[in-house]
């Protein structure tokens, strides 16, 4: 890789020369590599190697135990990144490894760029995953220490996703009990504030916007405490709420000294300094008023270093001045609350992102006295999703380089044919040469239609099944034939569309062997496609040349290369295949149903 060196993997095959080729393979992309022929060896390797990073492992590996059972020791007693090698990629050898957890599947035969490639990525995902357990652990340390409330709500699954535990601290529920059911805290709400909470959660579901509120619970000693809770929405790109984030905090101290005190300022000053996020207090020209304790922690200034500096100059990085320039306008209108996010410089040059919410103050007659402007630091978040888009952006790079590259080997390989073609005589030879070719072409548009989709499971059946048509009537014998198409369309998985594109090849083919006479004129072939119940999709092939006798058809056991491949793919999509005479009993009519996804 091209960012670390030194990476041992142990090569776990029973196949020495494959073995040996392997390892070569490996040292030349500067890999050091241990080689095993049994699982028994790997295991004793891995056990005896602190320095293996990676498992390379063959599922068949001969008398003993196989690839699998040895992976499956393996990951029992060490956290390492398994991938599969194999020379085969049947359904049977695939379900094998399919309770295994593992970093990757390699065919032998992909060629090294695709097995370098392949590592490299298990081996970023490795440490990826790696380095997030580190940062998960670190934030539940926090957590664990931390007397505010904060949790996740995933409001697609109507699920509670994370709480921290100081919730059974306040509430006297474990996190457990709520993530079994998120709505057990309304238990202890009080009776006449479950409106409250109620209304401000629709709200913020509604608006897409960030509320906060104030209500009550009775905990578990029959206490009354004041709770300040704050929800905000995790929208996607389509601005729909897939998460809401959480904050809430015991305020029974400060509501009942507020209270008893009329907000005298004493009180005022502790509930901003204990706010958990960045909280300052700006005039109308930007001066700094107040400056909380989470600011001097996150930004480094003292409170007696910023009073009556400018907080754009003294903070704001200049790439991202653009990205305040409304605040002024908040100032001068209605807005209640600005969001934004831009980069902050803290007194030691460090960058850091941050989401600012900015909000005006007002004295009893609704005048604009100053702003308030809080902040979370999302550093962390933002490098998160930016390094798992990279690995994402990389594997689709990576799967649309293999179709193209597949679809360039067909076109060599129908090439060669057409060459062959060219140099025989023998008539029968040369009409194999010509169906084989079409049978190609026709698994050479699949590959064309996936290196243009965003899609590499699906594709439009339609659109796969035209461009398909197109090549086949082109190359029809009988140029004054007359095709008809007319198709639904649907998206199908291409495991799907591969042996339909190559039996509507061979139902084509027939046609013209067996319809059409030389001397019939007036060709007329009618191809319909639709999607019947219980998705259930039907293509029909019509001809009107000369038929067939039903009784006949029946008794003959000649069976050509063709229709035995009909017969095969047909089972293979466990489709149905009905033949029959066409309208008014003249040319053939041949029905193919299977289902789509």
């Amino acid at each position: 890789m091209k960012f670390l060196s030194n990476i041992t993997i142990l090569v776990v095959d029973d196949e020495p020369l494959q073995s040996m080729m392997t390892c070569l393979i490996l040292e030349k992309y500067g890999y050091t590599p241990i080689s095993s022929h049994s699982g028994e060896d790997a295991i004793l390797k891995i056990q005896g190697n602190k320095d293996i990073v990676l498992v390379l492992m063959d599922i068949e590996l001969g008398q003993g135990m196989n690839g699998v059972e040895a992976a499956k020791f393996i990951l029992e007693n060490r956290d390492l990144p398994v991938v599969f090698h194999s020379g085969h990629s049947d359904i049977t050898t695939l379900q094998k490894i399919q309770d295994v957890h593992r970093y990757g599947f390699i065919l032998k035969s992909s060629g090294e760029h695709i097995l370098i490639s392949n590592l490299e990525m298990a081996l970023e995902l490795y440490f990826t995953k790696k380095k997030l357990k580190e940062n998960e652990l670190k934030f539940n340390l926090i957590t664990k220490n931390i007397n505010e409330i904060f949790w996740i709500e995933d409001t697609i699954n109507q699920t509670i996703v994370y709480i921290t535990p100081s919730v059974e601290n306040l509430f006297g529920f474990s996190p457990e009990e709520l993530y079994e059911n998120k709505l057990k805290f309304l238990e202890a709400v009080y009776r006449e504030d479950l409106k409250i909470v109620h209304e401000n959660y629709e709200v913020t579901l509604k608006t897409k916007s960030e509320t906060n509120f104030q209500y009550r619970i009775i905990n578990k000693l029959g206490e009354i405490k004041w709770l300040q809770a704050r929800l905000y929405p995790i929208k996607d790109e389509n601005s729909n709420i897939y998460n809401l984030v959480g904050f809430a905090e015991n305020i029974s101290q400060m509501k009942s000294i507020s209270l008893a005190l009329k907000e005298k300022s004493k009180i005022q000053e502790l509930q901003f300094n204990q706010m958990p996020i960045i909280c300052t207090f700006i005039d109308l020209d930007f001066k700094i008023l107040k400056w909380n304790l989470m600011c001097e922690k996150v930004f480094g200034f003292k409170e007696a270093e910023v009073i009556g500096k400018d907080i754009i100059s003294l903070v704001v990085a200049p790439e991202d001045l653009n990205n305040i320039k409304n605040i002024p306008n908040l100032i001068d209108s209605k807005t209640e609350t600005l969001e934004y996010t831009n980069r902050v410089i803290n007194k030691n040059g460090e960058r850091i992102l941050c989401n600012w919410y900015n909000s005006p103050i007002r004295d009893n007659d609704g005048k604009i006295l100053g702003l308030i402007c809080s902040a979370i630091d999302i550093t962390k978040v933002k490098e998160s999703e930016e390094t798992n888009l990279k690995l994402l952006n990389e594997k689709e790079v990576l799967l649309k380089e293999i179709h193209h590259r597949v679809k360039n080997n067909m076109a060599t390989i129908s090439s060669l044919l057409y060459l062959e073609e060219e140099e025989i005589t023998e008539e029968n030879a040369k009409t194999s040469l010509q169906e084989a070719r079409k049978r190609i072409m026709s698994m050479m548009i699949i590959y064309e239609k996936l290196f243009e989709s965003k899609n590499f499971n699906d594709i439009s059946l339609k659109e796969y099944l035209n461009s398909l048509l197109v090549e086949l009537t082109t190359s029809f014998p009988m140029k004054n034939a007359e095709f008809f198409v007319d198709l639904e369309d649907v998206v199908c998985a291409t495991n799907t569309l591969y042996p339909v594109g190559i039996i509507l090849n061979e139902l084509l083919t027939n046609c013209y062997k067996h319809a059409f006479p030389l001397t019939f004129t007036k060709a007329r072939i009618n191809i319909k496609g639709e999607l019947l119940e219980s998705k259930l999709y039907q293509i029909s092939v019509e001809d009107n040349g000369i038929g067939y006798d039903p009784e006949e058809d029946g008794k003959s056991k000649v069976s050509t290369f063709g229709l035995k491949l009909i017969d095969i793919l047909t089972k293979q999509i466990k489709g149905k295949l009905i033949k029959s005479l066409g309208h008014g009993n003249k040319g053939t009519k041949t029905l193919i149903q299977f289902q789509v996804t």
